[in-house]
């Protein structure tokens, strides 16, 4: 009986072990040592450390991956490089569109989540699908709600496909990820979709009752080597356009409209983890559209904001509230009854001031209107905070002000405010998840019934499941920048 019973502690102790969070040591190369081509023959890769012993984190969690996958990395002075190799049986990838920015569980691909500050709630994904399509984004609240792929970077990768299954190699540009320099360990994590035989695995373990993306489960990147010094990142974006209008389906209509227009983008690093934005009279005639809805309620459809201008550490704004009821979307600004008013010009500061400590600041005018609708000139200012407390919950606050101008004089009576509170818990092994909020609203002066609260909390280890959630919009309340269908 003895015998039996110390076989068991022992392969239980083994399946533990092997389970554990594992580490990479990362060192750098020469620069312009590694092709992207997708073919793992350069001599930068021949000893690399290998990631295997991929962990099914769907449809169970207790399993070693059927299929292997091998990961390496290194660096050089301008980007982070990433190679891999995904064995399969055969080439009948499921793919379902070749796309950008593809839905990962749809479709067989690779990932990687990097998290350089190390905290727990914020990180960045990148992946590629077995025909080279890419998708990048932004994981934000831990991971809860995955990877958000309306922020857009410039990187590069190479897929090839053969015999053994399909290799790729992607460098990550560093300009295009905030760290700090003097940090030797990022959080890490690699994660496989192989449709071919409904499995998803990850090298660090995800529980499945976890996102894939999530950031508490990610591994250690050690870096060997210091990381490269960031330098002065900024990146200008000039912009000009020209065209003229005449309307032919009114005789009467001789006056040509010029269309053309100048304008300025600009990214400015202030810190390695602070970020200022500046736009001057913006185009955002290249931004991808919307996906077409067919609305058969009657709510308004949320549509994400796509403008690159907004799209960077959007969440530390555009997360307040619940996904019904927030006190912000961006998406309000330069648009007015649904149809689009030009804006002037805008700046907006955001990022991270400590390592649990995170601010927003944001301005935007728009111009007023001389046709039939007759619109003022108005401000928008948005300011917003989150503190980071105990391991992964956070504290945050949020003001929101529109204000009409008549030239340089504020309009009265044509003012709106929202200021408000936001708990979020995230438990360390996440099983306990909630939000609560207050928001009130101000037009002339406090509002009776004027604000919206929520209460949400949820328990979830695997086994026992339980859910609260509690929503009130008061009769009064009024985010006219925000989102309240």
């Amino acid at each position: 009986m003895m015998k039996h019973f110390l076989s068991i502690v022992y392969l239980t102790c083994l399946l533990t072990s092997g389970f554990a969070q594992g580490s990479y040591n990362i060192y750098q190369v020469d620069d312009n040592s590694i092709k992207i081509d997708g073919v793992l023959n350069d001599t930068a890769w021949q000893d690399k450390e290998v990631s295997t012993s991929f962990i099914q984190t769907f449809p169970t969690d207790s399993l070693l991956a059927q299929r292997s996958t091998e990961v390496k990395m290194a660096f050089d002075q301008r980007n982070l490089y990433v190679a891999v190799r995904c064995y399969t049986r055969s080439d009948d990838y499921q793919v379902n569109t070749l796309i950008r920015d593809f839905s990962f569980p749809r479709t067989d691909a690779f990932a990687v989540f990097l998290s350089p500050r190390n905290d727990g709630t914020n990180a960045l994904s990148f992946a590629v699908s077995p025909y080279g399509s890419q998708r990048e984004g932004i994981v934000a609240n831990g991971g809860l709600f995955g990877v958000t792929t309306a922020w857009d970077s410039k990187w590069n990768s190479a897929v090839q496909r053969d015999s053994l299954g399909w290799t790729a190699e992607m460098a990550i540009p560093f300009k295009n990820i905030r760290y700090d320099p003097r940090d030797t360990l990022w959080s890490i994590n690699f994660a496989r979709n192989d449709l071919q035989i409904n499995e998803r695995s990850t090298w660090s373990k995800v529980p499945v009752n976890f996102n894939v993306a999530s950031v508490i489960n990610y591994g250690q990147l050690l870096w060997k080597d210091p990381a490269p010094k960031t330098k002065a990142n900024v990146n200008l974006i000039p912009y000009a356009s020209a065209g003229l209008k005449l309307d032919y389906s009114d005789p009467s209509e001789t006056e040509i409209t010029n269309l053309s227009k100048v304008g300025l983008d600009a990214k400015i690093g202030v810190s390695q983890s602070l970020n200022l934005d500046v736009t001057i009279n913006p185009d955002f005639s290249n931004v991808r559209v919307d996906q077409q809805v067919i609305n058969l309620d009657r709510f308004s459809v949320f549509f994400p904001e796509l403008r690159p201008f907004f799209t960077e550490n959007s969440d530390l704004f555009s997360d307040f509230g619940f996904r019904r009821i927030r006190p912000f979307f961006s998406r309000n600004i330069g648009l007015s009854g649904g149809s689009p008013v030009n804006i002037l010009g805008g700046l907006r500061l955001s990022g991270n001031v400590s390592d649990k400590t995170r601010i927003g600041l944001m301005t935007m005018q728009t111009e007023g209107t001389a046709d039939e609708r007759n619109l003022e000139s108005e401000n928008y200012t948005v300011a917003a905070f989150q503190q980071q407390v105990w391991n992964r919950s956070s504290i945050g606050a949020i003001l929101v002000n529109k204000q009409a101008f008549d030239g340089a004089r504020a309009i009265g009576g044509q003012r709106n405010t929202v200021a408000g509170l936001d708990f979020n818990l995230y438990s360390k092994n996440n099983y306990w998840r909630g939000e609560i909020f207050y928001h009130q609203s101000f037009e002339d002066g406090f509002e009776i019934d004027g604000g919206a609260q929520a209460v949400w909390l949820n328990y979830d280890d695997g086994k026992w499941q339980f859910a609260y959630n509690h929503e009130y919009v008061g009769s009064n309340y009024s985010a006219e920048v925000g989102f309240v269908p």
